[in-house]
């Protein structure tokens, strides 16, 4: 708990009671619908298996291009980056890529792909629960 709320701060006691209270409606509702926890789990997969492997690096390479762009336009006067900015901006520049249509082209390619996946899997879900 430490990790948490720090080590001088208690942590509310309403806490558990929240956390309980929630699990024991959650496994309510799965028994009153009839759903699979396998169906869940596959759904959970499906979209944080979505999240880590498409979006959470592409937000990352995108953050590190506008990154390149401010450091690009900064005068020696303004503030400078941070340190893990400028390492970014240095790897970039390293890269020499004159145009970064091709690599927004190749990253819009791979979210759709990914989003295509998503997609399968989540209407497969409805289809097994409509009949």
């Amino acid at each position: 708990m430490a990790l948490i709320w720090g080590e001088d701060k208690k942590p509310p006691s309403y806490g558990p009671i929240i956390y309980n209270i929630s699990f024991a409606l959650t496994c309510l509702l799965f028994q009153v619908l009839g759903i699979s926890p396998n169906d869940v789990m596959a759904f959970a997969g499906t979209s944080s298996g979505f999240v880590m492997i498409y979006l959470h690096p592409l937000a990352i390479h995108l953050k590190a291009l506008r990154t390149k762009e401010i450091r690009e336009k900064q005068t020696d006067s303004e503030k400078p980056l941070a340190k893990e900015s400028e390492e970014i901006a240095e790897f970039l520049e390293k890269q020499k890529i004159s145009s970064y249509a091709w690599e927004y082209f190749i990253h819009g390619l791979i979210m759709a792909v990914g989003v295509f996946i998503l997609i399968i899997n989540v209407v497969d879900l409805v289809k097994q629960y409509t009949q």
